[in-house]
């Protein structure tokens, strides 16, 4: 219902974009908008429509669709939202990746998060593309608030910190305790979106999978030990991102042109 409002929404409103969609943002917003739609025909095409529609409460598919709002409507502090809702997953899945190519194998990794196969277990062209959102989303939000001089605040982390647990919260109520069958040949699928069942990869790790849901603990004490562990993450992803933001950002009363100005002026009383 929320990805048929949104795109109904702003394909309602395309006329007003019209003026500037061929511009930078616009485009962009766009070409987030069609990734949007091409995961869900992915979805469809390797299970089911029913699948397909409870794969949309992944935060990473919220996210695009946000970061798309906010760069085509100009809100920049969507875009941020959106990045930092899933930067602590995109993030160790950039890393990953690097290990791929530096490995030249497409299963080896560092946090067992990122994977580019297909239903069959290989990868292949569509299964890539499709989660290909997980290595370009928050760098485009990057550079797109980057351009724009925006400063990160301390309540982009609280408000998307508060995104994902009310998704995973919705998650918890929305999504089928049993696997879903697909294909028709007796195939079944257990959908662990947005973590209500167990933590995302990290098999090695003991402390982030102490009260997996999957083993018999009360999915209330996984919700808040994994949304608590998930915050801190993304605190500290936040600090890299404001610093990163915050060097391409003009303080206030130092434009260049005003310093520039004021110089000038100053070398012309001096002579």
């Amino acid at each position: 219902i929320f990805d048929s409002i949104s795109v109904v929404y702003l394909t309602s409103r395309l006329s007003l974009f019209m003026a500037f969609s061929l511009r930078r943002q616009g485009l962009i917003g766009l070409l987030l908008l069609a990734h949007a739609i091409f995961v869900f025909w992915e979805n469809c095409s390797s299970f089911n429509v029913k699948i397909a529609l409870y794969e949309l409460l992944w935060v990473c598919s919220v996210a695009v669709k946000l970061a798309a709002f906010g760069i085509l409507t100009s809100r920049p502090d969507a875009v941020a939202v959106a990045a930092l809702s899933v930067i602590a997953a995109h993030g160790p899945w950039i890393l990953d990746t690097a290990y791929m190519v530096y490995k030249r194998d497409m299963q080896a990794t560092l946090f067992n998060l990122a994977s580019y196969n297909g239903v069959d277990g290989q990868p292949t062209v569509q299964s890539a593309l499709a989660v290909s959102g997980h290595l370009w989303l928050v760098p485009l939000c990057v550079f797109h608030l980057r351009s724009a001089g925006f400063a990160l605040q301390l309540r982009h982390l609280f408000i998307s910190s508060a995104l994902v647990g009310a998704l995973s919260m919705l998650t918890i109520f929305m999504l089928p305790k049993r696997c879903i069958p697909y294909g028709g040949q007796g195939m079944c699928q257990k959908l662990n979106v947005n973590m209500v069942d167990y933590w995302w990869g990290q098999d090695d790790n003991w402390y982030l999978h102490l009260f997996d849901a999957d083993q018999g603990n009360p999915i209330a004490s996984f919700w808040v030990f994994a949304n608590f562990n998930y915050a801190a993450l993304t605190s500290f992803w936040w600090l890299l991102l404001r610093a990163a933001l915050s060097a391409g950002t003009v303080q206030p009363g130092h434009d260049n042109k005003i310093t520039t100005t004021k110089t000038t002026k100053a070398k012309e009383k001096a002579s």
